[in-house]
């Protein structure tokens, strides 16, 4: 997100809602409707007690970014942004990448735990039997 003379999340001016209709309130890189961005879990937005630089409201070009990790939210429906009625100096950008998938899914390593308790199970019972 890049932004100037906004104010976002923190000053409930932003969000976005996930795929099943639900209004989050914090952006990549922060913890699940944290209310914050990336550097308000680091403590490195600009501006004291800030939790994200958007919600800076000041005249200087500021970005706020991260990845979104909760996968039970994604992919994105939509997202809103206020405070920039008053174009050209309040103004915002977002740009929401590709979603990318990583790991196992939840499928695969519930079958491969249900197999691994079966080959346990039967190597038990044979050496019961022998």
């Amino acid at each position: 997100l890049d932004c100037r003379h906004t104010r976002f999340i923190q000053a409930g001016w932003g969000w976005w809602v996930s795929w099943d209709g639900q209004k989050r309130f914090d952006w990549g890189g922060a913890e699940r409707n944290s209310g914050s961005c990336a550097c308000g879990m680091t403590g490195t937005c600009f501006g004291t007690g800030r939790l994200c630089n958007c919600d800076s409201n000041d005249h200087i070009w500021r970005m706020d970014e991260g990845f979104v990790r909760d996968k039970t939210s994604l992919p994105i429906k939509a997202v809103h942004l206020g405070d920039t009625k008053d174009a050209p100096l309040e103004m915002a950008f977002h740009t929401i990448g590709k979603l990318i998938c990583k790991g196992r899914s939840m499928f695969f390593t519930l079958f491969f735990f249900v197999f691994l308790l079966h080959v346990h199970v039967t190597f038990l019972l044979f050496l019961m039997l022998f």
